[in-house]
């Protein structure tokens, strides 16, 4: 069994294991290098015509030598080839120990619902436990705009196309100008919804999407208007099966109703005619009906698929002295139900709280 470590790249060796068409945008060097930089690792572990390949972006825990993995964009996780249980078993132990040896004590992997890679997984490891998270909605596409629009909803329908009677709305190259404001747009409306600071990107965040070929840019803008006054802006991770809706940002309440309904009926239309199979709108803040957001996306379409995710402990005896002493410092996270738990403390960097937020 041979095991292949890189960091900001691929190895040369996973092109012979793996189809580069057959895996998702978030496994492409061009879209993990605009997400994270040269901060993302690549494994591929392989066994004749066997393969296991993951990639991961490590965090420090808080100034104390130790990591955790904690995804909060897009949908990986590992993927295999000619895999049988006797291979895939001694893998996933293969990687377990060059995390313990990385200082790496846990790990959160959001699997790709699309692929399904969580299956192959089952069971491969007592480290590893993969419960069903929540729900994101995947827009089957089509080329007839007419076939499109009877995807949505009867309401979705008719405020699509009332839309367009008051907008205009196209995609704009990444050397626009109105890509060039597109930053400034997206930090203000973020502090506007207060959203937590992951979600605030800087400047060299923005020029790696820059130069991401994967990357695509939409706008909307009033029909009496030039369409440098973007009432909505959004960015497009483009895959050959499946593209997703990453970032959106939005001038005013007043328009993001009608204009975020004429921004993702145009992206769908321009992915569609790319051959695209599906737009991923992501999900809602939970799985409530009563959750507004996905009330909103599901209005596009009621194709939902499940969020695998796996929670894996790579080192059980740091993870538990970090729970530990987050609970004698607040006695409130010993009743939480949270994978990462500690984070909960703050004596530790809370970092990115998606992860510790999702139920164990």
């Amino acid at each position: 069994m041979k095991f292949y470590h890189n960091r900001g790249r691929h190895s040369e060796k996973l092109t012979e294991y793996f189809a580069p068409e057959l895996l998702d945008a978030f496994y492409t060097e061009d879209v993990l290098t605009a997400l994270y930089g040269d901060r993302w690792h690549s494994v591929l572990i392989v066994d004749g015509d066997k393969g296991f390949h993951h990639t991961f972006v490590p965090s420090e825990i808080a100034g104390t030598g130790y990591f955790d993995i904690e995804p909060f964009i897009g949908y990986s996780g590992p993927v295999t080839v000619n895999a049988d249980k006797e291979f895939l078993v001694s893998a996933f132990a293969q990687y377990t120990d060059f995390c313990c040896e990385q200082r790496v004590v846990a790990e959160l992997i959001r699997f790709n619902p699309h692929m399904k890679n969580h299956l192959m997984l089952e069971g491969v490891s007592d480290a590893m436990r993969i419960v069903e998270g929540k729900q994101l909605v995947y827009v089957p596409l089509h080329k007839d705009d007419e076939e499109q629009l009877k995807v949505y909803s009867k309401y979705c329908r008719k405020a699509v196309r009332r839309g367009y009677r008051e907008y205009n709305a196209k995609e704009f190259a990444l050397t626009s100008p109105q890509w060039d404001v597109f930053p400034l747009m997206y930090s203000g409306a973020m502090k506007k919804l207060e959203s937590e600071p992951c979600w605030l990107f800087d400047a060299d965040f923005f020029n790696r999407l820059r130069n991401c070929k994967n990357i695509r840019f939409f706008g909307v803008y009033k029909k009496d208007e030039s369409d440098s006054d973007l009432v909505v802006a959004s960015v497009v991770i483009s895959g050959r099966d499946v593209s997703y809706h990453f970032i959106t940002a939005n001038i005013d309440s007043e328009s993001e109703v009608r204009a975020n309904k004429v921004m993702v009926h145009t992206i769908a239309s321009a992915m569609a005619q790319r051959g695209v199979s599906y737009l991923c709108l992501g999900g809602g803040h939970s799985d409530s009906p009563d959750d507004p957001l996905l009330y909103y996306k599901q209005r596009f379409s009621y194709n939902t698929k499940f969020l695998p995710l796996g929670f894996v402990t790579h080192n059980e005896k740091v993870l538990s002295e970090f729970v530990e002493s987050s609970i004698e410092e607040d006695k409130t996270v010993k009743e939480k139900k949270m994978f990462l738990k500690y984070r909960l403390a703050k004596s530790y960097d809370r970092g990115r709280m998606t992860v510790a937020d999702l139920l164990m």
